[in-house]
């Protein structure tokens, strides 16, 4: 592969900095990935992850500080206020990260013949696997990419 010159960007700017400072852990992750899978309450996370209540916290946390969560209040019989975490917009976006993370483990990390995690449509159940695709549809490899800095549109307010 060519090397291409370096990106002379700021690390203040660079979004992949930015997205690791948040996402860049294992908790992190593996909270948003059983939010995929619907657990929303925080002893649900503990119970399913064996983390410990005040890391489980603290990244809740951060998450909802990053708008990746929503903090939703519920209460049941004869208990206190208690909470959900719900994905936000922005936090179900992240399913690209996730499915591109478990492909490439199960690529690279997962031992031929072991159980792991199948990606499947949900209409005909056929294997799914990432691509970059253009806006034309055609798809490309890693040879065909380059990194360019550019000003990030502002969306159109409806």
């Amino acid at each position: 592969m060519k090397k291409q010159t370096a990106l002379p960007l700021d690390r203040d700017y660079c979004p992949l900095l930015k997205a690791a400072s948040i996402l860049g852990d294992r908790w992190a992750l593996m909270i948003i990935r059983e939010s995929f899978f619907g657990y929303r309450r925080f002893d649900d996370f503990k119970q399913n992850l064996h983390i410990s209540k005040s890391v489980l916290s603290n990244k809740l946390k951060l998450l909802v500080e990053h708008d990746i969560f929503a903090k939703i209040p519920y209460q049941t019989d004869k208990q206190r206020e208690r909470f959900e975490y719900q994905l936000t917009p922005k936090g179900q976006d992240l399913y690209k990260v996730l499915i591109g993370l478990i492909e490439w483990g199960n690529d690279h990390l997962v031992p031929a013949g072991q159980k792991t995690v199948a990606i499947l449509s949900a209409h005909n159940k056929k294997p799914l696997h990432t691509r970059l695709q253009d806006a034309t549809g055609q798809l490309h490899e890693l040879a065909d990419i380059r990194l360019a800095i550019h000003r990030k549109e502002e969306k159109e307010k409806d």
